[in-house]
């Protein structure tokens, strides 16, 4: 943060930072971000962020109209903890933690649940929406994303060809993944297409590289340098994602995949139970769409999206 930005009682908060010796560093940067989105409500109410009532801290929630419920809870865990310290120091009214006494739940309802709809799409969305992309290879990509090819760095995509597709099975670098027959023909369809769309620019065709590879780039295929073969697949997303909103992006096709996957599993199995559900068939989701480090959490983010009038 710049010397010349101040934090609300500023002298205060950079106390809190220097007791803390040993880890400063890596506290005032975690910090500065959240005591930076807290100055304006701090203003507005004329108090500090630690004597915030409950009321007074989920409105401030609210108000930043996020979609990322890791991000609020981690907010509220770090103001805890500054609360703590200022309670020590007797610079509390109340002595009150209020911060405490929030939960998970308080804090899901915080969130832009609208923000969050709008980067989770239903099969059907995306099918109906892909038919705008001019590129069959680009439509190709998108649901491959959403049906759980990808893989780490984009993998997936380098030496993926006609012929690792039999039928509507493909073999991968190290997986082999059941797709849908419309994500078979496109693949087919996407070999054979030699020219190309640009999105940015001026609106014109470019060839690309003469051969079987199903994500062809412009001018040459894919390299040996997996980081520059993973630049060309995130500038391919970003360009379509800049066309045709965030719902497009790399994680909004991926959660909405596992999304689509564990509902499908749900009824399969007549079951309610998301948890459950996804126990019983871990290995089969993250085969194709990858562990999550902390899964339970995201069920409880995304818990709105299993309700039948959510999709």
């Amino acid at each position: 943060m710049p010397e010349d930005i101040k934090y609300y009682n500023h002298n205060q908060k950079e106390r809190f930072f220097m007791e803390r010796e040993n880890t400063y560093l890596k506290i005032r940067l975690i910090m500065r971000t959240f005591f930076n989105s807290t100055k304006e409500y701090e203003e507005k109410l004329e108090k500090d962020c630690s004597c915030f009532t409950t009321q007074e801290i989920l409105n401030m929630y609210s108000s930043y109209a996020t979609r990322s419920w890791e991000y609020l809870l981690n907010f509220n865990s770090q103001l805890k903890i500054y609360t703590s310290w200022c309670i020590k120091e007797n610079l509390v009214p109340d002595n009150q933690n209020h911060y405490e006494e929030i939960d998970k739940n308080d804090i899901y309802n915080c969130l832009n649940i609208g923000l969050k709809k709008n980067m989770i799409l239903t099969r059907k969305e995306i099918e109906r929406a892909i038919v705008q992309l001019p590129n069959i290879s680009d439509q190709f990509l998108i649901l491959a994303l959403f049906e759980g090819i990808g893989g780490v760095g984009f993998g997936d995509f380098y030496e993926l060809d006609i012929s690792k597709f039999n039928g509507n099975v493909v073999q991968l670098k190290d997986r082999e993944l059941v797709i849908s027959t419309k994500l078979s023909e496109m693949a087919k369809e996407s070999a054979d297409e030699y020219q190309k769309y640009n999105y940015d620019g001026p609106l014109r065709t470019g060839y690309r590289a003469d051969d079987n590879s199903i994500v062809k780039d412009s001018s040459n295929a894919f390299t040996d340098s997996e980081a520059r073969n993973t630049k060309k697949i995130q500038r391919r997303i970003a360009a379509i994602e800049s066309v045709y909103g965030k719902a497009f992006g790399y994680v909004g096709l991926k959660n909405s995949g596992r999304i689509d996957m564990i509902r499908r599993l749900m009824q399969e199995d007549g079951s309610e139970d998301i948890r459950a559900t996804y126990d019983k068939h871990k290995a089969e989701i993250e085969n194709r769409y990858g562990k999550l480090q902390r899964i339970y959490r995201w069920i409880e983010e995304y818990s709105y999206f299993f309700n039948d009038n959510a999709c």
